[in-house]
């Protein structure tokens, strides 16, 4: 991607972050600064230089919450996107989308989705055992399946399809002749059981994969960092939290690491 292309990315993206995070300052909403959106406020107050997305977190009843206001409060400008309003969308997690814009990563041309610039909102939940979390971690990764039939098409047009990837297609398209209404409705008792414990010893961040923390790791104090021109929060062991993800995260990364999520077409019209 260009230079100016991500620049436009980052400047739509940090839009969004502030709309955001101004409005979980307003409810009281908790929520954390996460992974390279984390890395890149400690490392660089700000965007890592070469990134292309933001991630933030919130324990499962500030998401819960979230959710019911989103998009009443941010207006017609925003689309608030996950499973429940977009039927095509996979995700376990949720997408805030800005409106008048296009962000579309080549393995996403093929989704009937939304597909405005936006930043992933990732819910957390509570667990006191590895036992526990285990059995949350597969059942949240057949919530995400349960509508992953288009990004295994988008993986054998765009490469030379494997043998699990046909197998496991195939199978995604007998789970997708599933009525939508009894899809959404298995994926939403999935996730019911996956969040169901208010409080516990350790806080998982549920993304792409399901990430184990202590809990005391976030919500010791209240902690704000740098981030371009906010300040906005972050977990209380922020460095404990970055070594875990990414080991000695002051060094940078080799020059050929330094990259964006693919191929992108970029289009933002928004005001």
């Amino acid at each position: 991607m260009d230079k100016d292309n991500l620049k436009k990315i980052q400047d739509t993206e940090l839009k969004i972050l502030e709309a955001v995070t101004d409005l979980c300052e307003k409810h009281g909403i908790t929520y954390f600064l996460d992974s390279g959106t984390l890395l890149g406020a400690i490392r660089h107050n700000g965007f890592i230089p070469w990134d292309d997305d933001v991630d933030i977190a919130m324990p499962y009843k500030d998401y819960k919450h979230f959710l019911e206001i989103a998009q009443d409060e941010l207006g017609p400008d925003y689309f608030i996107q996950n499973y429940e309003t977009s039927d095509q969308f996979y995700r376990s997690y949720t997408k805030v989308n800005l409106n008048g814009t296009t962000v579309l990563p080549r393995d996403w041309e093929y989704w009937n989705i939304h597909h405005g610039a936006w930043i992933d909102v990732f819910p957390m939940f509570y667990s006191d055992s590895d036992r526990d979390i285990r059995k949350k971690r597969r059942l949240y990764k057949i919530s995400t399946i349960l509508q992953e039939k288009n990004y295994y098409y988008s993986c054998m047009k765009h490469s030379k399809p494997t043998l699990r990837t046909v197998f496991t297609y195939s199978i995604l398209s007998l789970i997708d002749l599933l009525p939508i209404k009894s899809r959404k409705k298995l994926h939403k008792s999935l996730l019911d059981r996956v969040f169901s414990k208010q409080d516990g010893k350790y806080i998982c961040r549920c993304g792409l994969f399901v990430w184990k923390y202590d809990k005391s790791d976030f919500m010791e104090i209240d902690c704000y960092h740098k981030f371009e021109h906010l300040s906005l929060r972050i977990p209380s062991e922020y460095e404990k939290i970055l070594h875990h993800d990414y080991g000695d995260y002051m060094q940078l990364p080799p020059e050929d690491k330094r990259g964006v999520h693919g191929e992108i077409t970029v289009v933002i019209n928004s005001k």
